[in-house]
């Protein structure tokens, strides 16, 4: 037992045999800051997974689920004596936000001559808990000019392209047609 009390000198200090396990002390306290680390990373991930879920849920929906509708303007088509036999027109096409429009009754009647529709159907239309409701699409220009007289609160106008035959039915076997969407 006197061998394992023994001390070793070196460089004029004296070290004991206990001085050995510095080294193990100091790998547990580096496991140990391991273990609260992961600790910490493990507990944040729960807490964003578990109970802000719903909000980073909601965030990426509308970041990746957004509807743009997109209408490109076709080209010309020519015969070969460059005389067009299709081309595409900008028109207006009107539509509605219910929620604006303080009185859809006065409304839908001031509109359904202009827009050609029936005014009670054209009431319940702006009488609708929507967001959103299509009037006409593509209008005439005679049509969007007394729409637009009337200068009501919450209606709007979109450009459109509409396609336009100038020969009718000349070659529209070869062509065909476009329908309105």
């Amino acid at each position: 037992m006197a061998q394992n009390r023994a001390k070793v000198v070196a460089g004029g200090q004296t070290l004991s045999r206990t001085a050995g396990r510095r080294p193990a002390s100091r790998l547990l306290i580096v496991a140990m800051l391991a273990v609260f680390w992961m600790l910490a990373v493990t507990g944040r991930l729960a807490y964003l997974q578990l109970i802000r879920h719903s909000d980073y849920l909601v965030r990426a929906q509308r970041q990746q689920q957004r509807t743009i509708e997109i209408s490109p303007k076709r080209g010309e088509i020519f015969d070969r004596n460059m005389r067009p036999l299709a081309m595409s027109v900008q028109v207006d096409s009107a539509f509605a936000v219910p929620a604006e429009i303080n009185d859809a009754g006065l409304a839908a009647h001031l509109l359904s001559g202009p827009v050609g529709i029936p005014y009670d159907v054209l009431e319940a239309r702006l009488g609708a808990p929507g967001s959103f409701v299509w009037l006409r699409r593509k209008l005439t220009a005679e049509q969007s000019e007394a729409i637009q007289k009337l200068n009501l609160k919450g209606i709007y106008f979109q450009k459109d392209n509409q396609r336009f035959y100038p020969k009718r039915d000349m070659a529209a076997h070869v062509l065909g047609f476009v329908d309105p969407d």
